[in-house]
């Protein structure tokens, strides 16, 4: 990074615990270097391994669309919780983790801790090529109201009303910070089902490249860290009214 780059310098917040979160869906993603026995034959290994915490198996085979014809990409081998809300994804070159049940990163991290347990061995890797935690958030606008509950710096354009009523406004953020890299999209969007009811999405992805197997957890924890203090940066008033005042982390 050159002197002259500007990391991110949101004010650091102390990580409290909220009754409720905004969060939808969380992601673990672990790349490595690729292991060939996951392009030519499915992984009985770690169906095996996994098959008590993730009982339900599912494979698919996606097409990559370009100009000029298409691609086929490697089999992905899911594996999922029996209440559907834990889901294992396996690729050749990447172990994905995610949950649409997020409590609080210190399960999120003791799950991810358990599956490397029971598998991270057979990935036989000693570092992995990408290291990265993201977090979709989705805010329900109750007033139909975007003002109030996105910080005003995110949100300018939608406030003095010069660009009418939008049903979608979306822009997306690259920096770098301490320990790593982000990408930040955020915008409003509305449910396909029901037009009235207005969302405000905040995702937030952090990552590094490099990283030595035994210090990925460590760095996880790190990304979570600078998460809360990004993820308050980018509230208003109404959305912090909403979360409570929460209760510090023993």
């Amino acid at each position: 990074m050159s002197k002259d780059f500007l990391p991110l310098n949101v004010p650091t917040e102390q990580s409290v615990r909220y009754n409720i979160n905004f969060i939808q869906t969380a992601v673990c993603e672990l790349k490595f270097p690729v292991l060939l026995e996951l392009e030519e034959k499915p992984p009985t290994e770690f169906q095996g391994a996994l098959r008590k915490d993730f009982p339900i198996f599912k494979k698919s085979k996606t097409v990559s669309i370009h100009v000029g014809g298409s691609t086929d990409l490697p089999l992905s081998y899911a594996f999922e919780s029996r209440d559907k809300k834990w889901v294992v994804a396996l690729k050749p070159d990447s172990l994905v983790i995610e949950t649409t049940s997020y409590t609080e990163f210190a399960d999120f991290r003791t799950k991810i801790d358990r599956i490397l347990h029971l598998i991270g061995g057979m990935l036989d890797t000693e570092f992995f090529t990408r290291v990265g935690l993201r977090y979709i958030n989705v805010i329900d606008l109750e007033d139909g109201e975007v003002d109030g509950w996105v910080n005003e710096k995110l949100i300018a354009p939608l406030i003095g009303g010069e660009l009418g009523t939008l049903t979608k406004y979306v822009s997306e953020i690259h920096g770098a910070f301490s320990d790593g890299r982000y990408s930040f999209r955020h915008g409003l969007d509305s449910d396909q089902l029901d037009a009235s009811k207005i969302r405000y999405i905040l995702d937030f992805d952090y990552y590094d490249e490099g990283i030595d197997y035994n210090d990925a957890l460590e760095l996880l924890t790190k990304f979570n860290a600078q998460n809360f203090s990004f993820f308050k940066w980018a509230l208003g008033e109404k959305a912090l009214h909403k979360l409570g005042a929460g209760k510090q982390k023993e």
